[in-house]
């Protein structure tokens, strides 16, 4: 799986390229008064961080199979290091802002603090440029130029993000221009690892034997006020299985219903030759994926299918079933953020996810304002589709807290999730996307002011920047 993104190709430029093309020679010659490749040695990688001269001490390149390249340049010497990272690499120009359209990245880290490094994300400001200028497929060399603008969100001693008067980051940024590398050897690394994307939508043994279906359908449809996937395959015999499931499920395992209006959690087969439906008695499915904005869900099932009514004795044995769908949401069901207060809502139009890293933890802190009003839900980078209970304060960022605070200007006070729940409903590390639901009891953790706030139907659609 391509895992394109901004701090999974830090770890990759550190971690796993080890095994890469490496340049590791002092390298004396005096910098070139301007970006331009000609004017350098072959191997080398500079660059001009503010008024000092950046002078790579080693290099490594990567291009997989998936046109994906990551170049870095570093100073032993010092810590410090620049990270290059693009798609459908090839000779021409890049945009480097991550966030604009583009998943793109230039990263910095200085010498000083290499747990919040200065990146090109849109989220902060950042910008950046890459040419390239030769890509040598037959040496495996590549020749370029590129200049960022690099920002990154400021932390107080708390270890939480200092935000100004209108609850936006404050960023520091720093400018580095004239970069330019000459015939940098890289390695091209193959992608065997099979996308489960393009696996099978669906899949399921009948009485032990595989369904083979001719034709299959997943689409939502409105019962009553409920929205419901209706998933159906069929052989060409006319078989039928049919799985149907209320939008409003979540994440986790669910028993099915034998009987349902249509609204209802329910598994279905129909031998058809004329047979009756014989529906889930018992039944369960265990979803893992139910992205209701992209319309994603990531489930398995099994069930053993009767008849409802009592008209027949046959029965039929569903085993071994496994959805991977994708269908069409209803028009209307993805804003991006939306959440109530105390069953008013929270009239923000627009909300950050950010991924960073404190104290050597990956978290990601999704953020929303209104005028002095902030709301946000903290929890670990690694997190997965499931769900959770929240804490009232972090510790060692590895748990989930929702904020809530009224008057930044005014009043300072964070009242913090006691109790509350997060439902992940989906997170693509690929593209960054993350779907959600929470909703909290906001109280003060210092237990001063008795006032609670009720933070219900929170629902999120974002892209982690």
């Amino acid at each position: 799986m391509n895992r394109f993104q901004l701090f999974n190709w830090v770890l990759i430029a550190f971690v796993a390229f080890q095994f890469t093309a490496c340049t590791n020679e002092p390298l004396d010659t005096d910098f070139p008064d301007e970006n331009d490749p000609g004017l350098l040695e072959d191997g080398q990688f500079k660059a001009m961080i503010g008024n000092t001269e950046f002078l790579a001490e080693s290099t490594t390149v990567v291009l997989n199979s998936n046109n994906e390249l990551v170049i870095t340049g570093t100073k032993e010497s010092t810590g410090e290091s620049i990270t290059i990272g693009v798609e459908n690499a090839g000779t021409g120009t890049f945009n480097l802002t991550s966030g604009s359209g583009t998943q793109n990245i230039g990263i910095y880290f200085d010498e000083e603090n290499t747990l919040n490094p200065y990146t090109t994300s849109l989220a902060f400001g950042g910008t950046g440029q890459l040419q390239i200028t030769d890509l040598n497929v037959m040496d495996l060399t590549i020749t370029g130029t590129f200049s960022i603008l690099g920002a990154r969100p400021t932390f107080d001693a708390n270890g939480d993000p200092i935000v100004d008067a209108n609850g936006d980051p404050v960023t520091e940024n720093i400018a580095i221009t004239l970069g330019a590398f000459k015939n940098l050897p890289y390695d091209f690394e193959e992608i065997d690892e099979e996308d489960p994307d393009d696996t099978d939508p669906f899949f399921a043994n009948v009485n032990g034997e595989e369904f083979v279906e001719d034709s299959f359908t997943a689409e939502v449809r409105v019962v009553g006020d409920e929205n419901v996937v209706k998933i159906e395959a069929r052989t060409e015999t006319g078989e039928l299985l049919r799985i149907d499931i209320p939008e409003n499920v979540g994440i986790g395992t669910f028993s099915m219903e034998s009987i349902s209006n249509g609204a209802k959690l329910i598994g279905i087969y129909n031998d058809g030759q004329g047979g009756n439906n014989l529906t889930s008695n018992p039944g369960t499915i265990t979803i893992t994926e139910f992205s209701t904005l992209s319309g994603k869900i990531k489930a398995t099932f099994s069930f053993t299918g009767t008849d409802p009514v009592g008209g027949s004795s046959d029965t039929v044995q569903v085993t071994q079933g496994n959805l991977n769908v994708s269908y069409t949401p209803m028009p209307g069901t993805n804003d991006p953020f939306s959440v109530k207060v105390d069953d008013e809502d929270f009239g923000t139009t627009s909300a950050t996810a950010i991924y960073t890293t404190f104290a050597g933890n990956e978290i990601i802190r999704i953020t929303a304002t209104v005028g002095n009003e902030l709301l946000s839900v903290t929890f670990p980078g690694t997190i997965e589709a499931g769900t959770y209970e929240m804490d009232p304060t972090l510790e060692n960022f590895q748990n989930i807290v929702g904020i809530y605070a009224p008057d930044t200007e005014n009043n300072p006070v964070n009242y913090s999730s006691n109790p509350g729940i997060l439902i992940i409903n989906s997170y693509n590390e690929v593209t960054g996307n993350i779907e959600g639901r929470f909703s909290f009891s906001a109280t003060d953790p210092n237990g001063v002011d008795p006032q609670t706030f009720e933070v219900t139907e929170g629902q999120f659609f974002l892209t982690v920047q």
